[in-house]
This record gives structure tokens, C-alpha cells and sequence, in this order.
């Protein structure tokens, strides 16, 4: 876990909105491990900033040694805006696929592999809040599930409303461009895959579909990726 001087310490610092909140948290986590983190604008808090030649702009872009992404960042208390956020990822995928949005770091282009969907819980392994049990954590996986598991195409378990966004915004993808070579989905957490739901002992992942891409036989293919992928070698 980073120290406060990651932040800025013994400088004057910026007050931060409460959507600025969750990106210091995720930020914090997603920090180190062959990561970089950058924001959309600069903060004495915040990290290095990305600039992009569209007006629309996600909060974070993440670096990798394997592949990169952009993040939008909701607050999750009320879901409505973790649906909004929702239909900002479309449209940030939507004009990465059709080539209206560059992304620059350090005056260098960076190619976006997947746009992603992200909140608080995202360290949990999922995007809404839990209460009330909007949220749940499923019991199980179908046999086609179990055998996309062992593929490595989505984690061993989700939970059952953010399982259901992201396959939602999969279909509006590959109805809009059943051959792009850029992924939608969220980012979610090695807590699917067994580990304690925690800032210090999950690990960032991304689950996303990208319709381009296809197994060799020729059938689509979605992507549960850690950040970096060579976390969960």
C-alpha cells in the first residue's frame, strides 16, 4: 500500500471532487507491477496526465507491459451512475473503432487495447454496490462457463448484476462493429478467482470482449486479462 507522499505530500493540494476520490483509490491499487497509471487532468494529488483528440475523455488511462486501457471511474453509491458510466465506454469504444480518438502519453501515441468500466467495488471483483444484494456474488458456473474458465476467457465466479452490464455492452459492441480490434468491458479483480477482495491482496484484471478476435476454430472469444496478464501465470 502507497504512502501519502505518492500523493503530492508537502505540497498545497487540490480538493478533490468525490468522483476524484475513487480515482485516487484505484489509482493507489492499480500503481506498480508493470503499471502505470495517468489522468485526464492534472492534479497535485493525481498522477502524470494522457491527452486524447476527443472532447469525450475517460478518467484514467493505464500503461502495461502487455496491453493498455482507458477507464471510466463512477461512483457506485447510486446505480445509476454506474449505467451512465456504462454508456460513456461505448462511446469512448465507439470512437477509438472509428479511428476519431488518439490517445498521447508523454508526447508518444498509445494503442488502447479495451475501454473499461470501473467504481470502488472494482477491487471486490465487481461494479455496483452490494446492498440489498444488488449485487451478488454467484453460487456457480454453467458447463459452457466452466469450460470458458478454463480457457481463460472470464474468471472462475462473478457477481450476477455487473456479469450482466458487461455482457450487455459486449452485444451493443459487436452489433456496432463485429470486427473491431478494440475491446469493451470492466475491471474487476483476482478476488473471482479466489483471492481476499482487498486493496492489498487482489489484483487488477480486466474482462472484456473484443469482436474482432477469434480462437483459431473461428469462435469469439471473451478476455479475462490480470494487469499485467503475467500475474495470473
Amino acid at each position: 500500500m502507497s504512502d501519502l507522499s505518492d500523493f503530492g505530500g508537502g505540497v498545497n493540494h487540490d480538493h478533490p471532487n468525490p468522483e476524484d476520490d475513487v480515482n485516487q483509490y484505484l489509482s493507489q491499487w492499480l500503481r506498480g507491477d508493470g503499471r502505470t497509471i495517468f489522468w485526464d487532468r492534472k492534479k497535485t494529488y493525481g498522477n502524470g496526465t494522457f491527452s486524447v483528440t476527443t472532447r469525450r475523455r475517460p478518467d484514467l488511462l493505464i500503461q502495461s507491459r502487455h496491453r493498455n486501457y482507458v477507464v471510466e471511474v463512477k461512483r457506485a453509491k447510486d446505480s445509476a451512475n454506474v449505467h451512465d458510466g456504462a454508456e460513456q465506454v461505448f462511446q469512448y469504444w465507439r470512437d477509438l473503432v472509428n479511428g476519431d480518438a488518439t490517445y498521447t502519453v508523454r508526447g508518444s501515441d498509445v494503442e488502447i487495447d479495451a475501454v473499461l468500466l470501473a467504481t470502488r467495488h472494482s477491487v471486490e471483483g465487481h461494479l455496483f454496490h452490494n446492498w440489498n444484494k444488488k449485487d451478488v456474488r454467484r453460487s456457480g458456473r454453467s458447463d459452457s462457463a466452466e469450460r470458458a474458465v478454463q480457457f481463460g476467457q472470464i474468471p472462475k465466479i462473478e457477481h450476477a448484476t455487473t456479469e450482466t452490464l458487461i455482457r450487455v455492452l459486449h452485444r451493443f459492441a459487436s452489433a456496432y462493429d463485429d470486427n473491431a480490434n478494440v475491446g469493451v468491458g470492466g475491471l474487476l479483480s483476482s478476488a473471482l478467482d479466489g483471492d481476499e477482495p482487498h486493496i492489498d491482496t487482489a489484483d487488477p484484471a480486466a474482462l472484456f470482449y473484443t469482436s474482432g478476435w477469434s480462437t483459431a476454430d473461428g469462435e469469439r472469444v471473451q478476455n479475462w486479462d490480470y494487469i499485467p496478464w503475467y500475474l495470473n501465470d
